[in-house]
């Protein structure tokens, strides 16, 4: 908890609550919100958002092979267009 900043309850929230809620914590200095934002619709913004660690890596290596430019390397991660 404390390594978070969180608060006992809202630890216990982002513990306990399950992902196909879709709501989550945004947390800025002091304050706190539980927020909902259904990004169903929208799978690759999703991607881009992701956290998991084979996300990561495919997004690392696209980067390490098209450059640090998003305009060269989003397109594909997203699947807005064909692999080259």
């Amino acid at each position: 908890m404390r390594r978070f900043g969180l608060t006992a309850k809202e630890y216990a929230f982002v513990r306990n609550t399950p992902p196909e809620r879709r709501t989550f914590l945004i947390q800025h200095g002091n304050d706190s919100v539980i927020a909902r934002l259904d990004l169903s619709a929208m799978p690759d913004i999703v991607k881009v958002l992701s956290g998991r660690k084979e996300t990561i890596e495919a997004c690392a290596a696209l980067r390490a092979r098209l450059g640090e430019d998003p305009a060269a390397w989003l397109p594909e991660f997203c699947g807005w267009e064909p692999a080259a």
